[in-house]
């Protein structure tokens, strides 16, 4: 295994919003796979207001939080 530095910037593959999300994640749980550099699919959390607007094909920022769990909002 080696580590591979990434941009923080991708674009939504596909998401979806989980109202029964597994145990130790609050409903509703909004999910997106975003392609970051054309080089990784990553699994991604939102909040509600980002997840309302958001489409396929549109550019996000991603960022890592210090659960280790990577976030994206909607880049302008």
């Amino acid at each position: 295994m080696h580590l591979v530095l990434l941009r923080g910037e991708g674009e939504v593959l596909s998401f979806t919003t989980l109202r029964s999300p597994p145990e130790g994640f609050a409903a509703p749980l909004h999910l997106a796979l975003v392609l970051i550099d054309n080089a990784a699919i990553v699994l991604c959390h939102a909040d509600s207001a980002t997840a309302a607007r958001v489409n396929i094909g549109d550019h996000v920022l991603v960022r890592l939080d210090e659960t280790g769990l990577f976030h994206y909002s909607l880049q302008y």
